[in-house]
């Protein structure tokens, strides 16, 4: 007969009774408990099985279906992911290609374009000669070359069109100095009264630095290369061993081509402007002006800048009348398109106008030199609006003191000559 010493505490229901050690665990249970442990293991045991019974199945199914592995499957999906992956990027690609070979195709009707304008124009001036035949010959040679060569077209980002821009364009009013701001000097970081500027496809910028008498090229990569330098004559350079003159004895300040190559200047004192073909002999022909210095509609006073549309119109800084000027193609006489209020600071006003540039909206974007500014211009209207500048002369990146050149790159950020600064200042296109 047990007695109470005998019994001991239940580790379940914690009483005292006569109680039973699990092998297992080495726990105390009556025999109740001890029972109801026991099921709990078995039902323990019997999932154990099941898992077991359920694993080797699996097995079994891989070892028959091995394609029914996730390992497979993963990689199934990878291909699937890749595919697709691939597709878009390859219609990216193509999409890009399609784009780069319009832009090609685009640039080449550009110089053909040219080539048709220059032999129209010898046409009608019969002045026909063994130079221009040669020329001739040597661009249409080029040309074809370029077209039946596919290794001419890229895949490059940067694009010709300021196709970001629009007529309600804004730039930001902190400009960037990207090139010179060491002062006026001659080193190869510095500038002397820089003047006119010229962007290239590239995003090379060619700067007129006026005066250490060259021409300055800074490269995308920003490296500085000096080109050319010359007084009184229009030279063609190639590269520094090789150029050619093609005008002399001309007071040419302003400089530009248009879209059929011809070339046109600009002569302060004959206040004329005359088109040439390139390396073309003679006087070439006069365009604008050349009725003396005035302030007429069919005269001149020091013209500077110019630039020409697509319809052969030329724009031009009238600089000692305060104005900017359009003659259209054959026309006899001007029309004022920006200023001709008188030298002044209302936005009805320009002093003495510099750099010059039409967008392709046909707005008229002038550098107010004495007014230190740049302004813009539509046509037909009787005020221009500020975009750069604070009508007072400073050296804040916010402020400019006399502008002279004016160019765009391709993503429509503006630059401008900072003349008595000595430097060249990037506006960024603001984007709102």
């Amino acid at each position: 007969m047990a007695t109470a010493i005998d019994k001991t505490q239940c580790c379940l229901c914690n009483k005292y009774k006569i109680t039973y050690p699990c092998p297992g665990c080495s726990n105390q249970f009556c025999f109740e408990d001890l029972v109801r442990h026991r099921q709990k293991l078995n039902e323990e045991f019997n999932t154990i099985i099941n898992d077991y019974d359920q694993f080797r199945e699996s097995i079994h199914q891989l070892k028959q279906n091995p394609h029914d592995s996730p390992f497979v499957k993963g990689i199934n999906q990878w291909e699937t992911d890749s595919i697709e992956l691939i597709q878009r990027t390859a219609q990216r690609c193509r999409q890009t290609v399609i784009e780069e070979i319009q832009v090609f195709i685009d640039d080449i009707e550009e110089k053909f374009k040219k080539l048709i304008g220059e032999i129209k124009y010898l046409q009608e001036e019969n002045e026909v000669n063994e130079n221009n035949l040669k020329d001739l010959k040597e661009k249409l040679i080029k040309i074809t070359k370029e077209f039946y060569d596919p290794s001419t077209i890229s895949l490059s980002k940067k694009k010709k069109n300021i196709h970001k821009q629009s007529h309600l364009s804004k730039w930001k009013q902190n400009g960037l100095t990207i090139v010179g701001g060491y002062g006026n000097g001659k080193r190869i970081n510095q500038l002397s009264d820089p003047g006119g500027m010229f962007i290239d496809k590239d995003n090379n910028i060619f700067i007129v630095d006026t005066g250490n008498q060259r021409i300055m090229k800074w490269t995308s990569d920003e490296k500085y290369v000096e080109v050319v330098a010359g007084n009184n004559r229009v030279i063609q350079w190639w590269n520094q061993n090789q150029q050619q003159i093609l005008i002399q004895n001309i007071s040419c300040y302003g400089l530009t081509t248009d879209k059929y190559g011809f070339l046109y200047v600009s002569d302060r004192e004959k206040n004329e402007v005359r088109r040439w073909i390139i390396r073309e002999k003679g006087n070439g022909k006069l365009v604008a002006g050349g009725n003396g210095k005035g302030f007429k509609f069919n005269q001149l006073n020091s013209p500077t800048f110019i630039f020409v549309d697509d319809e052969q119109s030329v724009y031009i800084s009238d600089w000692g009348n305060h104005r900017v000027m359009k003659w259209r193609k054959d026309a006899k006489e001007g029309t004022v398109v920006a200023g001709g209020n008188g030298g002044g600071s209302f936005l009805s006003q320009l002093i003495s106008p510099q750099g010059l540039i039409v967008d392709q909206f046909g707005q008229i974007y002038a550098a107010d030199c004495y007014n230190h500014r740049i302004m813009r211009w539509c046509e037909g209207k009787q005020e221009g609006e500020i975009v750069v500048g604070r009508n007072r002369q400073g050296e804040e990146s916010n402020e400019l003191y006399s502008p002279t050149g004016l160019s765009f790159d391709a993503e429509g950020n503006l630059y401008v000559v900072d003349w008595r600064n000595h430097r060249v200042q990037r506006f960024d296109l603001a984007y709102d």
